[in-house]
C-alpha cells in the first residue's frame, strides 16, 4: 500500500506480480538466514551454518541464483536498466537492496561471494538504488535526523518530503 502511495509500486499487473515475487523472496531469504543461525551460540557453530548456506547448492546460492535469474529475465523482456522489474526503481529493488545490503555489510563471506563475476549484476542493482538521487537525499536527511534525535530525543518529529 505504501509503495503505491509513493509511486514505486507498478501499475501494470504483471510488473506488480514481479515486484511482489521479489518482495516475498527477500523475506524468504531472511528466513533462511535466521533459521540457519537460530540457537547457534558458538562461533564454530555459526561458521559451519554459514558455510552450509553459502556452499554451491546451499540455500543462499539458491536464492541468489533466483534473483539473478529474475534480473536476466527482465533483460530478456527488454529492461535496459539492469533492475529486477522495469526501468524505474520499484519497491522491489528497494527491498532487495536493503536485504542484500544488510548481508553484504554484516556477513563478510556473503560479500566475497557476491563480488564474484557471476553475481555482479545483483550488486549493480544495489549500486543503482544507493546511487539514486532521491535515495541519496533521503539517506542524507535520515543521518541528520538521527543526529538530531540523539542530541534531543524529545524533539523527534522529522519530515522527509
Amino acid at each position: 500500500y505504501v509503495g503505491k502511495l509513493a509511486g514505486i509500486y507498478p501499475d501494470n499487473k504483471v510488473d506488480a506480480a514481479l515486484a511482489d515475487e521479489i518482495l516475498d523472496s527477500c523475506e524468504d531469504l531472511a528466513g533462511v538466514f535466521m533459521g540457519a543461525m537460530a540457537g547457534k551460540e558458538k562461533e564454530e557453530e555459526k561458521k559451519e551454518a554459514m558455510g552450509e548456506l553459502l556452499k554451491e547448492g546451499g540455500k543462499f546460492r539458491y536464492w541468489a541464483d533466483k534473483f539473478l535469474c529474475r534480473q536476466q529475465e527482465a533483460e530478456k523482456r527488454g529492461v535496459k536498466s539492469g533492475l529486477l522489474v522495469g526501468e524505474a526503481i520499484t519497491i522491489a529493488e528497494l527491498k532487495f537492496s536493503a536485504s542484500f545490503g544488510y548481508l553484504v555489510n554484516n556477513i563478510p563471506p556473503v560479500k566475497q561471494l557476491l563480488e564474484g563475476d557471476k553475481y555482479k549484476p545483483l550488486l549493480a542493482i544495489r549500486e543503482k538504488v544507493e546511487g539514486n538521487d532521491k535515495i541519496k537525499a533521503f539517506n542524507e536527511q535520515f543521518k541528520k535526523n538521527l543526529a538530531a534525535f540523539k542530541e534531543k530525543p524529545e524533539n523527534a518529529t522529522f519530515k522527509y518530503a
